[in-house]
């Protein structure tokens, strides 16, 4: 054989062999990206359930605190939480929404939680139901989808989609001024 027939006998493999070789590169490239995309997927939902649960927690704190403060006086509930945070002495921490974005993590900011102060609101007939919101999440977007944590006067926390309930319970209680997520 002349030297040249082997130059292109070896071009006629190689241009056999290329479009499988580039379908596997296409493959693996494929395979590492939806791994990664997984992986970070995964993470930011572990991450957002841990935030979400210690939202829970803090609300819950908080309704704890808020009892407390009632029977030491008189049945009568603070007329902030900034009123309440230094009167139990509780940390910044508590009393904001761990969803939050903001490096600012403080009450009163736009960033924790919406506090209802009931001593000062108008009641309705119900109110021996003890459903009515006493907190609540002040932004529906802390938690990466639409939706608020709302803890009521008998210490039930509640996930509210949409602020739904919020809006029907404000929309059946007009009388009362309950500012919306």
């Amino acid at each position: 054989m002349p030297p040249d027939s082997k130059i292109i006998e070896y071009g006629r493999n190689r241009s056999r062999i290329w479009p499988f070789v580039r379908a596997m590169l296409l493959a693996i490239t494929s395979i590492a990206v939806l791994m990664l995309v997984v992986v970070f997927w995964r993470r930011w939902y572990v991450e957002d359930q841990w935030r979400r649960k210690v939202c829970q927690n803090h609300l819950r704190t908080l309704h704890s605190l808020l009892e407390l403060y009632t029977m030491e006086n008189g049945d009568t509930y603070p007329p902030s939480l900034t009123i309440l945070r230094n009167s139990a002495a509780v940390g910044d921490e508590v009393t904001a929404c761990p969803g939050a974005k903001s490096s600012v993590k403080t009450i009163p900011t736009p960033d924790g939680y919406e506090y209802i102060d009931w001593s000062t609101q108008p009641r309705g007939s119900d109110w021996a139901s003890e459903k009515y919101p006493l907190l609540y999440d002040r932004r529906a977007s802390h938690h990466g989808s639409s939706g608020v944590y709302v803890v009521l006067v008998d210490g039930t926390v509640f996930w509210d989609r949409g602020g739904q309930w919020l809006k029907g319970f404000a929309a059946a209680h007009s009388d009362a001024k309950i500012p919306l997520p």
